[in-house]
């Protein structure tokens, strides 16, 4: 079936920007990383089988201003491109764009040595705006900037949902970079050991302009910005800095969690706790402008902040202070009554959700909590608009509604946590503190936040999706999906965590082999309290241009729901075991999308799906 110009109209609509490439896999048909990349056509996916990758052409991977994707089959567990201390897992240097995609890959023990080392994981040039997501980068370092990533000038990448821990570099242990997105990132144990020089940012060092979303920096120490250092203009939003350690003992430095200097920052709904230095456990300002708004400062009572010549504004916070209350509107003074819950040791005490008091640190920040909203991470969806309303203080997943609570907002614990890394040796020298610092123990959550739009806006506040009443269409009947499988009894898919509304598309398998289980399912989250009724919810099947809606897969058609609060699947395609002798494809796609009732705009957030087949 060819679609019409109306179905091509509608599939502008509902479609992104995106063409459906070929898939070389590595091991299988090509013998290494590198020359599955020099195969690669713009729209490609570069697949990489289970396995540790090692050697030339598994390491300094050049992509060549390619717009292709390489990723792991089945994650970064089980996908490790081991650098072996010597080189670093990729270099972005040929005017990389955003559909340049390293995905699902453990990069590790990279190492770029000597005083103009720099990127022990990963080196961004100037001009390279590359996307890696849902990654981890670990034990590497560099003698310079940026142990595990490093952003040269005017570089703008956007990194999501990526894992950096135990690395080390003179400046940015964790990440050393001048531009850029970090979305739903977790920077943990990363030291700036310096030997003899004076060390900067052991999570990040950050210079030029940036923007860091739904981050936890955790545990990372430097002479300096034990969490980060930052100059020039930065916005952090639903960050969650403990543990972290400035180990100066000069004057004029510290900062356990932040040191900014030459600085314009905003840091919007964070929480800082646990952090620790001679000078400014929380923040060390130095001749800058730094802005706090709904953020918890539970640091030193005595040496929350310190500064040199810089100007510290603060509203609607809870700072912590040996008396009185910290100048700015709507502040408090009080213990926000941390209490433990499935991700965290930072959730607030409610009443709600069984504890005996509510925190004071509850409804009492800036305005509304559907109102502050950031860019968040959809999983393999791609990036979302996450608002305070759809996360969580609360240790029963209660959502945030009505005014702000101040301080850090956890997603929702729907998805089993995965595991927090564990702190093991750096690569970089180890020196001796010239104090011993005092750490509140915690425990450091786990489960890795869901990553963003490309273009670095600051705290935005939109409009919420306006509710409409859609006119009335019959419902479709749902018919067996094109080939007549033979159906066979499987396990129902695990249900997506529902957080944002939208759709997503879920297959066991992006590539099936004869006997493989085969389903496809759409899920419909609706995380709000309002009820949608009559909603068309499309589900295409693009082979190769032409397009099949589902559920009849013959000629126009859809879905029609009402979407009430909560998670609900359709089955799209029956459980059916994969045959002998299909053959073998890939770049197939999946598009499932809400509308109006007119069919002219999205509803709610896009889901896709690339899949294919083999003997």
């Amino acid at each position: 079936m060819k679609p019409s110009l109306y179905i091509l109209t509608l599939l502008f609509l509902l479609l992104p920007p995106l063409a459906s490439g070929a898939t070389l896999h590595v091991p299988s048909q090509y013998a290494t990383i590198q020359e599955a990349i020099n195969a690669a056509s713009t729209t490609d996916t570069v697949m990489i089988a289970n396995g540790t990758y090692t050697g030339t052409g598994n390491k300094n991977l050049e992509f060549y201003g390619k717009a292709i994707t390489v990723q792991s089959s089945n994650g970064p567990d089980n996908c490790i491109i081991d650098c072996q201390s010597s080189g670093r897992g990729a270099y972005f240097h040929h005017n990389e764009g955003r559909g340049t995609v390293l995905k699902g890959v453990t990069i590790r023990n990279g190492n770029m040595p000597g005083g103009t080392g720099n990127g022990g994981g990963i080196y961004i040039a100037s001009n390279c705006s590359p996307t890696i997501t849902e990654c981890r980068i670990t034990n590497c370092s560099a003698g310079n900037n940026g142990g595990a990533v490093f952003g040269d000038a005017s570089c703008n990448p956007s990194i999501y949902d990526t894992y950096i821990s135990n690395n080390g570099a003179l400046r940015g242990a964790g990440v050393s970079s001048a531009g850029g997105e970090f979305v739903a990132c977790k920077v943990f144990y990363n030291s700036a050991a310096s030997g003899a020089n004076f060390s900067h940012g052991g999570g990040f060092y950050l210079t030029g302009s940036t923007v860091v979303t739904d981050c936890e920096i955790a545990f990372n120490d430097a002479d300096s910005g034990g969490g980060i250092e930052i100059i020039g203009t930065h916005d952090l939003i639903n960050c969650l800095f403990h543990g972290n350690t400035a180990l100066s003992d000069q004057t004029d430095q510290g900062g356990g969690a932040a040191y900014a200097t030459n600085a314009d920052a905003t840091f919007s709904s964070c929480t800082f706790s646990g952090n620790d230095a001679m000078d400014g456990c929380t923040l060390f300002n130095s001749m800058s402008d730094v802005t706090m708004i709904n953020c918890i400062i539970w640091d030193s009572a005595s040496n929350g902040f310190a500064s040199s010549g810089g100007n510290t504004l603060c509203s609607y916070s809870n700072v912590r202070r040996t008396s009185g209350v910290f100048p700015g509107t709507g502040n408090i003074n009080a213990d926000p009554l941390f209490v433990s819950g499935p991700l965290g040791t930072y959730y607030l005490s409610q009443t709600a959700a069984g504890q005996a008091s509510n925190s004071p640190c509850f409804n009492t920040g800036s305005t509304s909590a559907v109102a502050i909203c950031f860019n968040g991470y959809a999983g393999g969806s791609g990036p979302i608009m996450v608002c305070m309303d759809s996360r969580t203080t609360r240790t029963d997943d209660g959502y945030d509604i009505g005014t702000v609570d101040m301080g850090y907002h956890y997603r929702l614990s729907a998805s089993p946590p995965t595991a927090t890394p564990t702190r093991t040796p750096t690569l970089t020298p180890t020196r001796t503190p010239s104090r011993t610092p005092t750490l509140t123990p915690t425990t450091a959550p786990g489960d890795p936040t869901n990553t963003p739009l490309p273009t670095r806006t600051p705290t935005p506040i939109p409009t919420r999706t306006p509710t409409y009443t859609p006119t009335h269409r019959p419902t479709s009947t749902p018919t067996t999906a094109p080939g007549d499988p033979t159906n066979t009894p499987l396990p129902p898919t695990p249900t997506p965590e529902c957080e944002t509304l939208g759709c997503t598309v879920m297959m066991p398998t992006d590539n099936f082999h004869p006997g493989d289980p085969c389903f496809c399912d759409v899920t419909i989250c609706n995380p709000g309290a309002e009820t949608y009724p009559d909603v068309p919810v499309f589900v295409i099947l693009d082979v190769y241009g032409s397009y099949f809606f589902a559920p009849s897969f013959s000629e126009f058609d859809f879905y029609l729901r009402t979407i009430v609060p909560g998670a609900e699947t359709i089955a799209v395609l029956p459980s059916f075991t994969w045959p002998e002798g299909a053959g073998s494809a890939s770049g197939m796609m999946w598009y499932a999308a809400m509308t109006n009732a007119e069919v002219t705009d999205l509803f709610g957030s896009f889901g896709s799906f690339q899949f294919g087949w083999s003997e």
